[in-house]
């Protein structure tokens, strides 16, 4: 892995985080709950599946939502998306909540198969999103 994270952050309070599926409904998870395998759970309960501590930089104040790039897991595709200063470009993408997301500047929010489908990627604009 290497380098280049990228800088910067969003802003806005702590918010809740969106969770669902194709047949869970989405609903809103109120902090300290998250979203783990499309259902709400509080803090600190052990999660299997994907795990979304955030869906955007509102969650993230001064900082953004990173998710691990899915070349980058262990083979089990069970994503974690947590707040930092910044992401590492090489391993790590901006998780966004379409169709705004509060992606930085140049970026906009695209809607992925990889991500469930309340969630998106910050990706250059104009250009095609790689979860890989």
């Amino acid at each position: 892995m290497g380098g280049g994270g990228s800088a910067g952050g969003g802003g806005g309070a702590l918010g809740s985080v969106s969770c669902g599926s194709v047949s869970n409904p989405t609903q809103e998870c109120a902090a300290p709950e998250y979203c783990c395998a499309s259902s709400c759970v509080k803090a600190g309960v052990p999660c299997t599946g994907f795990a979304f501590h955030c869906d955007d930089a509102a969650d993230c104040p001064g900082a953004f939502c990173c998710v691990t790039k899915l070349s980058m897991l262990d083979g089990s595709f069970n994503q974690v998306a947590q707040c930092q200063q910044t992401c590492d470009s090489d391993a790590q993408l901006i998780v966004c909540h379409p169709p705004d997301g509060g992606c930085p500047t140049g970026m906009t929010c695209q809607i992925t198969a990889t991500l469930p489908p309340e969630y998106g990627y910050c990706c250059p604009s104009g250009a095609p999103c790689s979860a890989t």
